[in-house]
């Protein structure tokens, strides 16, 4: 008998029976499913079907290709693929939002590429306890508006992990997390995204590590009206590097990340009391760091408890080279001809709330020879103003986010 062929074990056969299927097979797999073995979208389906509770489904090398998104609503379950060998291919996919859509707590995806999905990669909706780790999402094509919104895409969840993961070609982020809390993103790499990373309105996440690069933006945290969580805040963001994102805006006309200018190191838009230091932001045509409120992207909202001012924010610590030299877009209508100063802030403030004590206040310190500028939006040219004294301060550490 081929080794191939003896290597395929049917979902739910006993792990103790893996043991010859050769080194590609780990040892705690509950299940092993291979490619090409039958109709690889009624296997895998079957196989997530039928998976109990704390199982191990491995996937040996090979491609598997889907016609239809692939759900998990079985608690405690991992897929395991050959980390660069495993491929989830959805280019033939006609039907469903994603490419796989994770409905239970206690997921783990480890090892698998997952390429060429329609709508978003992997979507991890309202579950608690999610860890993506050395997943590769990629769209084959390059940068394209045909290509799904979001690479990873956890939302509405809680102790959320994400690691050693790299995704390409994402037409909104390539690593988003929405509307959750206790957050860790470290050692990943994102690259050719319209936003290389995106933490948007959730709080306590840990952010280190990353690689970001040749993206339209490469680091972004945003605020957003008309959501169900309404917070964004207490996140630190420290150890990334955020380089050469210069890649033209290629997001569907309507969506919000489609104000981001090509050239953007990271924005902190409408957020509260994140930290961000350590960071090295070099060679991002438009801006290094800017830190504005929602008024800057023009839109209206009609949510009444909505707050788009930034506040409390502490930018300290990092390393500017080579930004700004050729401002796309928004920035350079807003801010003016290059270069751009690496530390931008737009200068708008909430003035009915009361700011003596110096906690509202978006702070800017010790990030070496970097330059800044208050381009005071909305206000005569007058009142800009390039003197970083005014906003040097400080604010205390954020804790460290671990679960």
């Amino acid at each position: 008998m081929h080794l191939r062929l003896a290597c395929f074990v049917a979902v739910g056969l006993v792990s103790g029976l893996l043991g010859a299927c050769g080194p590609s097979v780990a040892p705690d797999c509950t299940a092993t499913v291979s490619a090409g073995a039958g109709n690889d979208q009624e296997t895998v389906q079957s196989a997530l079907v039928e998976a109990q509770a704390g199982d191990v489904l491995c996937f040996p090398a090979g491609t598997y290709r889907f016609t239809d998104e692939l759900t998990v609503d079985t608690p405690n379950l991992t897929l395991r693929g050959v980390q660069g060998e495993t491929v989830f291919d959805f280019s033939e996919q006609v039907r469903g939002a994603n490419g796989i859509q994770v409905l239970s707590d206690g997921f783990t995806i480890e090892g698998i590429t997952v390429r060429d999905t329609p709508g978003d990669g992997i979507r991890a909706s309202g579950v608690v306890g999610v860890t993506f780790r050395d997943v590769v999402v990629e769209w084959s094509g390059g940068p394209s508006e045909d290509n799904g919104s979001y690479g990873l895409y956890p939302v509405e969840s809680k102790q959320v992990l994400i690691e050693r993961c790299r995704v390409e070609g994402a037409s909104d982020a390539g690593i988003y997390v929405g509307q959750s809390e206790q957050i860790i993103v470290r050692d990943n790499v994102a690259l050719h995204n319209v936003a290389g990373i995106e933490i948007e309105n959730s709080k306590d996440a840990e952010v280190y590590g990353n690689h970001a690069y040749e993206n339209t933006g490469g680091f972004l945290v945003f605020a957003l009206p008309g959501l169900n969580v309404k917070w964004s805040e207490t996140s630190r963001i420290h150890d990334n590097v955020f380089e050469n994102n210069n890649t033209s805006n290629f997001a569907p006309a309507g969506n919000i990340v489609g104000m981001v200018p090509a050239g953007t190191g990271a924005i902190l838009l409408a957020t509260d009391r994140n930290e961000f230091f350590g960071n090295t932001v070099s060679g991002n045509g438009s801006v290094g760091v800017s830190v504005i409120s929602y008024y800057v992207t023009g839109n209206n909202w009609d949510d009444a408890e909505y707050d788009p001012f930034p506040e409390g924010n502490f930018v300290h610590d990092n390393t500017f080279t080579d930004n700004g030299e050729a401002p796309d877009g928004i920035a350079s209508i807003l801010i003016g001809d290059p270069p751009i100063p690496d530390l931008s802030w737009d200068g708008v403030v909430d003035e009915t709330k009361d700011k003596s004590d110096g906690s509202l206040t978006n702070c800017f310190k010790d990030n070496g020879d970097a330059d800044f500028i208050n381009f005071a939006y909305g206000k005569p040219a007058s009142e800009r103003s390039t003197d970083i004294t005014r906003v040097t301060c400080s604010h205390d550490p954020l804790p460290e986010i671990r679960f």
